[in-house]
């Protein structure tokens, strides 16, 4: 008898145990099932998030733009700046600044002297995105600011001649505030075709350096930079 009641006593522990260890089992099959339900919602969560961010508002429109069309609309080919948002949505254009591809409708519109449009009838836009424009903006008013401590007034003086082609403003091209976009500061005053023109090859040395390097293909020479830092031909 006494044999038999040891014998049943190593089974009950070991039944005991046995139970600890499946319970112990089910517990951390449990706990890594919540954790990967929490991965889940959290990676759900994310992805709502970023469908949120890509989600664009409809702009509120100027008076002045909505005019655009009506004073053009022998030229333009949608009827409101609302008609050619919603095809703008659906096109991609590269920004100068950041180099991303972005929507149409993420570009501000831009204008030509008095030309809104371009010869194909759809609405000229700026060649940076509107991120891009909201930080060169910024970088704007910091070099107005630090100009005006210098006694640099924002509005050229009259009879200034533009500091890249020499010569005067005139009707549909008057001179502009220009600022390096690196170190925010006064560059000089530009006609507005000469100010455009740096800013379509990318506001930057290297920009104009590209362009040159092209030109140099079929017109041949050398180009130096002289005592007083200029480039020259030779």
């Amino acid at each position: 008898m006494e044999t038999k009641l040891e014998i049943n006593n190593t089974d009950v522990s070991k039944n005991k145990k046995n139970k600890k260890t499946t319970k112990k089992k089910q517990l951390n099959n449990l706990d890594e099932k919540i954790n990967v339900k929490l991965i889940v919602q959290e990676d759900e969560e994310d992805e709502e998030d970023e469908e949120d961010n890509n989600i664009e508002t409809e702009p509120l429109f100027t008076e002045k733009e909505i005019k655009n069309y009506d004073r053009q609309k022998d030229k333009c080919i949608f009827k409101s700046p609302k008609e050619e948002y919603q095809w703008a949505k659906t096109q991609k254009k590269t920004c100068s600044k950041c180099l991303t591809e972005k929507k149409l409708s993420g570009f501000n519109g831009n204008t030509s002297g008095t030309d809104a449009f371009d010869k194909n009838g759809y609405r000229l836009r700026r060649p940076e995105c509107k991120e891009c424009s909201k930080n060169i903006s910024k970088g704007k008013t910091e070099a107005k600011k630090k100009a005006k401590n210098l006694g640099i007034t924002y509005v050229a003086p009259e009879g200034t001649l533009c500091a890249v082609c020499n010569k005067p403003s005139c009707i549909g091209n008057g001179m502009v505030f220009d600022h390096c976009h690196i170190n925010n500061i006064f560059r000089g005053y530009c006609c507005n075709s000469c100010n455009r023109s740096i800013g379509v090859l990318g506001d930057n040395i290297d920009g104009l350096l590209q362009a040159i390097n092209y030109l140099l293909k079929t017109e041949k020479c050398n180009i130096i930079q002289n005592e007083e830092g200029k480039l020259v031909k030779i």
